[in-house]
């Protein structure tokens, strides 16, 4: 793949953020003050699972020495710019200019690409992201049209949808409805927005919690979850909430970690002479009742004057992920494992992504598996 630089994203503004340090929600139990139901678990300390260890399988690289593709040096910042068929091959979105998706085989080789550049029917701008839905249905978040295009793993093009953009979180539950997280633009937006598969909105939710002059700090993850459930929460506070709609928790976590003070901190001073606060990245729970939770947190080695250039190195040198597993029926934390870099998720799994670059400045991507390996519980 060859290496395209891309102008990373500006800060937010000094001007829109508090001028000293302060938390970036005055969280409530319940998004937009709705009543909290359900079971509240919380979770604290190391794990109590003395031999439970998670280790993280490389399970495949994208690309070689063939691949025309070009990666941007960003991907890795990103959600859902991979997604996983059930034949085994990996969508890519993650190329530099957009305008199509690249498709591998198992072992990471390329075969083909699906699209092109346009506003038309199969066309698609920049940025791409991608959820594979059911029979490998393809849902593609096109931001440079502002819509939502679904195609066929082989590139046939299906139906579209035209929604409002900057939605910056996503997930395709099982029945292929489409959750997102909108940024909102005043106190009036609601922060949730569902649509079903031909793309009618079927509900919206969620009040801002930031004050007005802090709107764009508000962004928060969204996850499925089974029985058509689904996980949201602040990336900035490492509370989650389980719903089946608007007013219907059924269940709460909230896990407290020295290393995660919650909520997070977010000053002007971010990248400059502090480190990046705690961000919750991304959440999945498997049929078995374990909830993984994905956090970044500023690597250990950070200093300041490393300044925001979002390249795999910066990423590595800037960033570790903390991934752990919750057992949600006993309430225990099972394990934690600590990745050296910047991890991102597929949209609705448990793989996650990263970028990596190499002697010769090509880019590749490489997928990882996080698995739990059992042991005993401490007494």
């Amino acid at each position: 793949m060859r290496t395209t630089r891309v102008r990373a994203k500006r800060k937010p503004r000094p001007d829109r953020i508090a001028r000293l340090a302060v938390p970036l929600l005055t969280l409530m139990m319940a998004c937009g003050g709705e009543r909290l139901d359900g079971r509240l678990l919380t979770v604290a300390g190391d794990p109590d699972c003395e031999e439970c260890r998670i280790e993280l399988v490389h399970v495949v690289t994208l690309g070689d020495s063939t691949d025309s593709a070009s990666v941007q040096p960003n991907a890795a910042g990103r959600e859902c710019m991979v997604g996983k068929l059930s034949t085994g091959e990996y969508v890519l979105s993650g190329v530099a200019g957009g305008g199509f998706l690249n498709v591998y085989d198992s072992a990471g080789k390329p075969v083909r690409t699906i699209g092109r550049k346009g506003g038309g029917p199969g066309e698609f701008r920049f940025p791409l992201r991608v959820a594979v839905g059911s029979g490998d249905s393809l849902y593609v978040i096109d931001d440079g049209n502002a819509r939502i295009q679904v195609v066929s793993a082989a590139g046939e093009y299906a139906r579209v949808f035209p929604t409002r953009d900057r939605y910056r979180s996503f997930t395709l539950l099982p029945d292929d409805r489409l959750l997102l997280f909108r940024l909102p633009s005043s106190r009036g937006d609601r922060l949730f927005h569902m649509f079903d598969r031909v793309g009618s909105e079927v509900m919206s939710f969620g009040e801002p919690q930031q004050p007005d002059s802090a709107l764009e700090l508000e962004n928060w993850l969204v996850a499925s979850a089974p029985y058509g459930r689904f996980w949201t929460a602040s990336h900035w506070s490492y509370e989650l909430r389980r719903l089946s709609g608007p007013d219907s928790t059924d269940l709460t976590v909230i896990r407290k970690a020295d290393w995660f003070p919650s909520p997070s901190v977010f000053s002007a001073d971010v990248y400059v002479t502090l480190p990046p606060p705690p961000m919750l990245l991304h959440a999945w729970e498997g049929d078995d009742g374990r909830l993984w939770t994905y956090t970044a947190v500023a690597d250990p080695s950070w200093k300041p004057g490393m300044g925001m250039r979002v390249t795999p190195e910066w990423q590595e040198r800037t960033f570790d992920t903390i991934i752990e597993a919750i057992d949600l029926g006993s309430g225990r934390l099972l394990a934690s494992h600590r990745f050296p870099s910047r991890l991102a998720p597929l949209c609705s799994s448990p793989l996650m992504y990263t970028v990596v670059e190499l002697p010769d400045g090509d880019l590749r991507v490489r997928v990882f598996e996080p698995r739990l390996i059992e042991g005993r519980s401490a007494p």
